[in-house]
């Protein structure tokens, strides 16, 4: 698989620049992680170094070392974007001020968010992230919503999936928002369909269609060599 693939957006990198520059001032790395199941966890406990952003931090700590850096697990499964956005301040670290400090957040929200109020929220949210006084980096995060991966090969053989209409909360959310705000946006999602549709895979196999904690896994290879990549 090509890692670019799976980034549909990348977005203006001003803010990621600076972040870059604050890590190699020695500075600590605040970073959050906002989202639900996937992002607290699903199958795994929250606290376990085998989330994709427990995975990220480290990467980041070997490349700029240092004892402060602050990585928080924001996700909170069964719930979507309108419960961050009104428990923003009471879910993420604050400064000496009560402001939440920020330097890095990444939004991962493609599910729990099928609601015409959560779409509202997850762009609020979003315009919140933003305007926060540190003027973090946020980076939008999606993760397949597996029946979507599901393409017809137009045969209307048996196991056929539905055609790929590019409907989905993904397609219709979360990459016209990250091409709004001009964000990166990495998708998971956009990964596996490129590699289904590069192999003439129409369904998932054993390697797409895999189990929730190993899908989750496998993002690292995308988020972590896009932040490396892109500090260079």
């Amino acid at each position: 698989m090509q890692p670019s693939a799976g980034l549909p957006t990348l977005g203006n990198l001003s803010r990621l620049a600076a972040v870059g520059e604050r890590l190699r001032r020695g500075c600590p790395l605040r970073l959050a992680v906002l989202g639900g199941s996937s992002t607290a966890g699903h199958a795994l406990q929250r606290w376990s170094p085998a989330l994709f952003h427990a995975l990220l931090a480290p990467r980041i700590n070997a490349t700029f070392p240092h004892p402060a850096h602050q990585h928080t697990n924001a996700g909170t499964p069964g719930t979507g974007p309108v419960y961050m956005e009104k428990c923003l301040r009471y879910e993420l670290p604050a400064g000496d001020g009560g402001e939440v400090n920020l330097d890095l957040a990444l939004v991962e929200y493609t599910q729990n968010n099928q609601y015409f109020a959560d779409k509202v929220s997850l762009e609020r949210l979003v315009r919140r992230l933003l305007a926060l006084p540190s003027a973090p980096a946020v980076v939008l995060i999606s993760f397949p919503v597996w029946d979507g991966l599901l393409c017809s090969d137009g045969a209307g053989g048996a196991g056929d999936g539905a055609p790929c209409r590019g409907d989905g909360i993904e397609e219709t959310l979360v990459a016209p928002l990250a091409s709004r705000y001009a964000l990166p946006h990495v998708s998971l999602a956009s990964l596996l369909r490129a590699h289904m549709h590069a192999t003439g895979v129409r369904t998932p196999s054993a390697s797409t269609h895999v189990d929730g904690v190993r899908s989750r896994l496998r993002s690292v290879n995308v988020s972590a060599g896009w932040w490396q990549c892109h500090q260079h």
